[in-house]
Parts: C-alpha cells; structure tokens; sequence
C-alpha cells in the first residue's frame, strides 16, 4: 500500500492523502451521529375476555283453531183462559220447547294456553216454541142436594101381626095423619098397613081410601 502511495506524483499524493483525510471525517461524524439502538421490553398484552354470546328466546308457538258451542235457548210462556176448565185448573194447552244457538270462535293458543277467543259467526238452529198454559174459568157446579131421610120407621101402638107372607105389619091404629107405612084408611079412621087388599080394616068398617 506504502509503495502504491510512493508512486504517485506529489500532486497525486497530496490529493489521495486529502481525500483519505475526508473520508476519515465523515466516517467519524457519522459515527458520532449514530445512536446505538435501546433494546425495549415488550409491553405485557392485556387478556381481554370474550364476550359470550347470549342465548336466543325460543320463539313462542301460535296456534288458531275454530270452536263451535251449542247453547240452549229459553222459551216464553203465556195463559190463555179456558172455560172448558173451573176456576183453578189449569192445561198445557202448547208444551214450551227450548230453540238452539249455535255460536262459532276464532280461539288463539300461544305455548299451548288459551290467549285470546273471538266470536265469529252466530245462528239459531232451531228457533224455540212457544209455551201456553190454559186457566179455567168455569164457576163449579153446586153440589148437589142432600137424599132424603129415610122415613123413620112405622110405630106400632097397637103392636103387630104377622100376615099370610110372613111379614109382620102394625096393627090398624089412630093417627092425625097418615103414618109411615100405611097402606089404607079406615071407615073408623084408623089406618092399615095390610099389604093384601084381602081383609084390610076389617074389624074397622072397612076401607075408606086406599093410600
């Protein structure tokens, strides 16, 4: 390298002499400049929890059907009077019979309970009858009058006899009137309950008028 350097000019010299001088220079300021690198902690990572995601609300379960009901319609009633009837009684004259309604609804079902019910529809299926109830009005007939007594039986003041039947009879006797029983009066005024014709008042004068 010495040799190399010697041959060169002086001139020669003096230039690579300066210039190794200005290489040398600038090697030094860009190695005062220089900052040596800092060997730097990483800084700790922060664990950030994931957020777990929230469970989804089952989705409720909606049901319509239609429900038709039957209910029961009631009946009027009225009397008419009857004079076939007394005061009193009465008659069916036309039996009441309940009608029928029929009543359709829009039911909704959320999870298997009832939520709502709507009507839809209505009609009567049978309209009812009407019922009438007859009242009498005849006034009762009178009842009816009492039989008579039986007539008391003949007193016999002058006792009995027995006659050709077997019957036994009251002996002619006086009376104001004609008694129970007597079948003629007397000439003598007595009376006879003879029940043959056959021998009456004889003993008395015989008979004045048969009875």
């Amino acid at each position: 390298m010495k040799q190399w350097f010697l041959s060169h000019t002086v001139g020669q010299r003096m230039g690579l002499s300066a210039g190794a001088a200005l290489i040398a220079l600038v090697t030094l300021a860009a190695g005062a400049g220089a900052i040596a690198p800092q060997e730097t902690e990483p800084s700790p990572t922060r664990a950030t929890a994931s957020a777990s995601p929230s469970p989804t609300a089952p989705k409720p379960v909606v049901l319509h059907r239609t429900e038709t009901i039957t209910e029961e319609i009631s009946f009027d009633s009225s009397t008419v009077e009857d004079s076939d009837l007394e005061v009193g009684q009465t008659r069916v004259q036309t039996a009441g019979v309940p009608g029928q309604l029929e009543r359709t609804f829009r039911v909704t079902h959320t999870d298997g309970e009832e939520t709502a019910r709507e009507q839809v529809s209505e009609r009567v299926v049978t309209e009812p009858v009407h019922e009438v109830i007859a009242h009498g009005t005849r006034q009762p007939a009178p009842p009816p009058p009492p039989e008579p007594a039986a007539p008391a039986p003949a007193t016999c003041p002058n006792g009995t006899y027995v006659n050709s039947a077997g019957n036994s009879v009251c002996r002619p006797h006086e009376s104001d009137q004609a008694p129970a029983g007597a079948t003629a009066r007397c000439q003598d005024g007595t009376y006879s309950h003879s029940q043959s014709r056959r021998g009456t008042c004889s003993g008395h004068g015989g008979v004045a008028a048969w009875l």
